[in-house]
């Protein structure tokens, strides 16, 4: 028979053990009892690392999925409410209730980025970035966030190396980091943000059983002296919807969101935490090599409660989209920039008016995934009858703009959902890099 158990070793530390016992006869008579055992200590650990890993991309696959539709629901949602207050006093009660509606629907928004994020199907657009650029640009939104009662300690001292990420989901690292370390410091403290370069000489494993290779890196760390993580809770921090607050204060998706876009940028995440002294996390980013000329800072996105009337035009665009109620959202903002618009949801309908010999289309924009084509499958048959049309994409997430993020260049792509000061600009952006082709 075999049997599995636990045993302490004399280090006081636990083993995993694999039993084996069978009779030793003689003559039909049993003279002893053998007992073999073996060390699976090992084994028993990658198995439990397997499942965690597979849990983990069930829960994001199945994320990914819900926050792809809602996507789409919160196009609708924010631009009505939008059509609504555009027509009504600013301070009458009706405009007041749309206003709390849009207000949920950004916050909605919000979870949902999270969501895509840890399940890595967020739209990644990385750029070469110096960090401590970047921390100097966050600096002014962590201050009001953590409060009078937490002083900050930003050190990005010397020369550091360039990564590449996607500068909003760094932005987004690095607040969730703050507002965890802040709800650990109720009392008040010290919070400690610094970069530095370092060179890791072999393969480790990170915070979520990551291999990690050696290599050179850029190190974020955001440390804390609040009350400190026990070692169970650690084990689980970055499940989504995982949370130790208390009803209503928490969503989960904090540490989540970080894992998602740790690994989306190739990266290591390490936790460090002494209980009653606080919590340290390390993010490493791999290091890579770039000109002055190729690093960039990044301008922060359009809000949705922009108020500043966008820029608008009267050139004829073709609107390909699946999902009806998100076409006739799009259509509207169009029409209000003045655009000429032909909205269609059938393929063969929107090839036919772009390639048409007598066509005055200056612009075709397109959902990436239809249940017809994919966007850019529908693009390249356009090109081959006019090459110089310009086309523009409209994406909820990564797998519905293609593996290869190089297929569609940053400045086609429009993410779900968005604004029409957001759509305006896209749209005044290829337009007038075609104009100079």
């Amino acid at each position: 028979m075999q049997i599995n158990f636990r045993h302490q070793h004399s280090d006081g530390s636990w083993r995993a053990l694999n039993a084996t016992l069978r009779n030793a006869l003689n003559d039909d008579h049993v003279n002893a009892v053998v007992f073999n055992a073996r060390d699976v200590t090992e084994q028993e650990l990658l198995w439990s690392q397997l499942l965690q890993a597979q849990k983990m991309e069930m829960v994001g696959q199945l994320a990914g999925g819900i926050a792809h539709d809602f996507n789409n629901l919160l196009s609708v949602i924010l631009n009505y409410a939008r059509f609504a207050l555009d027509k009504l006093p600013e301070n009458s009660p009706a405009a007041l209730d749309l206003y709390e509606i849009e207000k949920a629907g950004q916050r909605t928004v919000t979870l949902t980025r999270q969501l895509l994020t840890y399940s890595r199907k967020q739209v990644y657009l990385p750029q070469r970035l110096n960090l401590a650029d970047m921390l100097g640009n966050v600096e002014r939104l962590i201050c009001p966030l953590i409060g009078e009662h937490i002083s900050l300690c930003l050190d990005t001292a010397g020369e550091l190396g360039i990564v590449e990420i996607d500068p909003g989901q760094f932005e987004q690292l690095v607040l969730n980091l703050v507002v965890n370390a802040r709800d650990a410091m109720s009392q008040g403290g010290e919070l400690q943000i610094s970069c530095r370069n370092l060179h890791n000489e072999a393969a480790i494993a990170d915070a979520t059983n990551s291999s990690i290779a050696p290599g050179d890196y850029v190190a974020l760390r955001v440390r804390d002296h609040g009350k400190g993580i026990t070692s169970d809770v650690i084990e689980h921090i970055f499940e989504p919807f995982f949370t130790t607050k208390p009803a209503g204060k928490g969503t989960g998706l904090g540490l989540s969101t970080i894992y998602g876009i740790v690994k989306q940028s190739n990266g290591a995440i390490f936790v460090d935490s002494v209980i009653g002294q606080g919590t340290s996390f390390d993010i490493w980013f791999p290091r890579i090599e770039a000109s002055p000329a190729e690093v960039v800072r990044p301008a922060r996105p359009t809000p949705f409660n922009q108020r500043t009337a966008p820029l608008g035009g009267n050139e004829e665009i073709v609107l390909l989209e699946d999902d009806d109620a998100v076409l006739e959202v799009v259509r509207r903002m169009l029409d209000k920039l003045g655009y000429r618009v032909f909205a269609t949801s059938d393929v063969a309908e929107a090839v036919e008016r772009c390639t048409n010999p007598e066509s005055t289309i200056a612009l075709l924009i397109t959902d990436i995934v239809m249940p017809a084509a994919n966007g850019l499958e529908v693009a390249a048959r356009v090109r081959a009858a006019r090459p110089a049309l310009p086309c523009m994409y409209m994406s909820g997430y990564s797998e519905d703009f293609i593996e290869d993020t190089n297929a569609i260049e940053q400045t086609r792509l429009l993410q779900k959902p968005f604004t029409p000061a957001s759509l305006a600009q896209k749209i005044r952006e290829v337009l007038d890099a075609a104009e100079h082709c």
